[in-house]
């Protein structure tokens, strides 16, 4: 999959994700072991990355599961179910709204978990 990447990187314009105040992470797309998140700023971008990743994918003879993908782009409908208002959607085991982003319910457990997991390191003087 890092030729995919590679050649995405190198074709296609990239979104700028905040990451702080004055920090931030330019791609467009998220890729892990075999899953990938697209990323684009106009729908026509994201329909030409998604039609040049179905290609590579072609080339391979991977297929896209359509039913564990997921847009919020009314142009990528045929390639993804498509996500309403108050839809979420698993990327990574990490639950997010249909803007990216982790979805309140999960961002609490995720920090509850933390916390907790933080306390049993800490031991007593």
């Amino acid at each position: 999959m890092d030729p995919l990447s590679k050649r995405l990187n190198s074709m296609f314009p990239k979104v700028q994700i905040p990451l702080s105040d004055q920090k931030s992470y330019s791609t467009n797309h998220l890729l892990f072991i075999d899953d990938l998140k697209i990323l684009a700023e106009k729908e026509e971008t994201l329909q030409i990355i998604t039609t040049e990743t179905k290609r590579f994918f072609s080339i391979i003879r991977l297929e896209m599961n359509i039913e564990k993908s997921a847009t919020n782009s009314l142009i990528s409908i045929n390639d993804a179910v498509f996500m309403n208002n108050n839809d979420c959607f698993k990327y990574l085991e990490i639950i997010e709204d249909k803007t990216s982003k982790p979805t309140k319910a999960y961002w609490d457990l995720i920090t509850k978990k933390l916390r907790n997991e933080l306390i049993c390191f800490v031991k007593p003087i």
